[in-house]
């Protein structure tokens, strides 16, 4: 009978976004009563690593709501590629909104675009009855306002209820306010209720997918249905339409700064009922396979086929950086399910390492939770990288036998990620590098938060060029292998650092220390001066100008006078800037650049990568006293 489609995404947009759409999903879910009733929800640019919206609010919607919903994932892969350069907005409304159309049930005559914080009210029968004896043609209705006080006090898994003390306020309260609009409008805010045939939609090209910049979307569709019905016919009489109110909080559609859409050039200037792109083919990302869930499925759910520890021992150790490195295969992969499961689609997964870690990895991929892993030996041969995305995961494992050879290993990687697009950068995994001293490569390359050292497990993404503005980022990371961690004052293979280096370090940190100090006290010292030389100009200024010509004439004097001051305030603000720490902290960087731009090339050939100057420092007998 009809097809509702809403749209959203995980990101708690507006004021109370999960308990708001929930009552919304629900009272809508309450008035459809035909069996071929639908709720298409299109969860467009989810985050990464977060559930689609509809998973992570399914404890509370009902079980009706949940026979009716299906979910339709937009990929922030998809969101970046296609439209990341053109809009500012994490969400393309009319293609989210053409997604749910062109995929919506064909057995279904009505098609209604609506959000995910509206409530009807049918006055008699369902919001299905109310449809079934409609002719063909574009429906509106008033929009009333449900401020957030009065929401927030329904319950969200009671609709029945929710509605009936909706009905009672209307009784008690003046909530009933209609604001119309323009004749093709109706009524203000129509894009909260905008029910036609669904083949019409199909036929006048849906919504039209050049609205990329928000507002005004509702509108153009109404003008388009107006142009072909002729008219905007009112259910004012028969439904009851209830806004969550939820401006507790700005979005990135208010404000003053605000970008939309051209109201003249998509509305009152409009005169072709059909959109750009009329042909259904072309509209709502038709061309990809969307994947489409039931409604509210958990990660985690019987007829997934995980591996199972219950007889795994149960581990300790010390808080010390010698053994944090060391971490429980078991646990690993306990933990790292939690990247898995959160893609849209079974990831593959390239393994840097050689702990028992990669043999728990292939049991899940012999039982198909992952699509395909790769495996990188550190002392073997490398495995070559393949096209990086965002369904992927990389696991740099340090509690193998090598860590030195896995952390070279990563910040090769690294290098090759700091011009890839955020949005499709694969997930990293990162074992068995907290506290210890690993901890800094990874706070280098990484952008996650931390985890509890009984986690073990670091999950997050490459540092990208566009979210770290230093230029050094390349310099460092060539030359991480020298870099040690401060809190333990060891090489990456745990060796102390010989006596004269702990000199070395120690005057640096003085010479810094003093710098910083200098330049606190430059404006101390470059005051005296300065104001001497003022004092000096009035002094010359009163000496050589007679008494009576700045008698005479006053206003010269004060443009003289002003010229004075505006001389002084300008070698002011020139000494002040003569910061001895930040000149010479330019000197270094640019000194650093010049020498990666030098030996970019000569340290990517042969090899060597971030681990240069660890490579050299190693020796055969090093290496075996370790692996033995």
């Amino acid at each position: 009978m009809i097809s509702v489609v809403v749209y959203g995404r995980n990101d708690n947009h507006g004021y109370n976004l999960h308990r708001r759409a929930a009552l919304s999903l629900n009272c809508i879910a309450e008035v459809l009563t035909h069996p071929d009733d639908e709720i298409l929800f299109v969860d467009w640019n989810t985050p990464k690593r977060l559930p689609p919206f509809l998973t992570a609010i399914g404890d509370t919607l009902t079980t009706r709501a949940k026979s009716l919903i299906r979910v339709i994932r937009v990929p922030s892969s998809v969101h970046a590629e296609r439209f990341g350069s053109l809009t500012h907005l994490p969400t393309v409304e009319p293609v989210a909104r053409n997604v749910g159309l062109v995929r919506s049930n064909p057995a279904n005559r009505w098609f209604l675009s609506t959000n995910t914080d509206m409530c009807f009210l049918p006055q008699g029968g369902s919001l299905s009855d109310i449809v079934s004896d409609l002719e063909d043609g574009y429906y509106a209705v008033p929009r009333f306002e449900l401020p957030e006080v009065f929401w927030e006090s329904l319950s969200r898994s009671e609709p029945a209820l929710a509605l009936e003390q909706i009905q009672e306020w209307r009784t008690h309260f003046a909530l009933d306010s209609i604001v119309e609009s323009f004749e093709f409008n109706r009524f203000d805010a129509p894009g909260d209720f905008q029910l036609a045939p669904r083949q019409t939609y199909l036929d006048l090209g849906g919504f039209e997918q050049e609205m990329l910049l928000g507002w005004h979307v509702d509108s153009n569709m109404a003008k388009r249905l107006w142009l072909h019905f002729g008219e905007t016919k009112s259910l004012e009489h028969s439904l009851v339409a209830f806004h969550c109110n939820h401006t507790r909080s700005l979005t990135v559609h208010h404000g003053a700064t605000r970008a939309t859409n051209d109201l003249n050039k998509f509305v009152f200037d409009l005169k072709a009922s059909t959109a750009t792109q009329s042909e259904v083919s072309r509209i709502g990302l038709a061309d990809l396979n969307l994947v489409v869930d039931e409604c509210a499925t958990p990660p985690i759910h019987a007829d997934l086929d995980l591996p199972l520890f219950a007889t795994s021992p149960q581990t300790s150790s010390w808080l010390k950086p010698e053994t944090m490195t060391r971490c429980s295969p078991k646990h690993a992969i306990s933990v790292i399910l939690d990247a898995i499961l959160t893609q849209d689609k079974p990831p593959s997964v390239l393994y840097v390492g050689d702990s028992p870690v990669c043999v728990e990895l292939e049991s899940l991929e012999r039982t198909r939770v992952i699509d395909e892993l790769v495996l990188d030996r550190p002392a073997g041969e490398k495995a070559e990288l393949p096209r990086l995305t965002s369904n992927q995961i990389l696991v740099f494992d340090f509690s193998s036998t090598r860590p030195w050879l896995v952390a070279k290993r990563m910040a090769e990687i690294a290098l090759q990620m700091l011009t890839l697009d955020f949005d499709r950068q694969p997930l990293v995994c990162t074992v068995g590098a907290e506290g210890n001293q690993f901890d800094s490569l990874v706070g280098l390359v990484l952008s996650a938060p931390g985890s509890q050292s009984a986690f073990r497990v670091r999950i997050g993404n490459f540092r990208t060029a566009t979210r770290t503005p230093d230029l050094g980022q390349r310099f460092r990371l060539r030359t991480y292998a020298a870099i040690h961690s401060k809190a333990s004052g060891r090489r990456l293979d745990g060796t102390q650092h010989s006596g004269l280096g702990r000199v070395l370090r120690a005057f640096v940190r003085l010479l810094f220390a003093f710098v910083r100090l200098l330049a606190l006290s430059t404006r101390r010292i470059l005051e005296f001066p300065i104001r001497l030389l003022f004092n000096v100009c009035v002094a010359l200024f009163r000496m050589f100008v007679p008494r009576r010509i700045r008698s005479r004439k006053p206003r010269a004097m004060d443009h003289a006078g002003d010229a004075i001051s505006r001389v002084f305030q300008k070698l002011w603000h020139q000494a002040t800037r003569l910061n001895p720490y930040r000149l010479l902290r330019r000197f270094v960087r640019s000194g650093a650049r010049r020498y990666v731009a030098g030996l970019e090339s000569k340290l990517v050939t042969d090899g060597l990568g971030a681990a240069v100057m660890l490579t050299r420092c190693k020796t055969l007998d090093h290496e075996a006293e370790l692996t033995g």
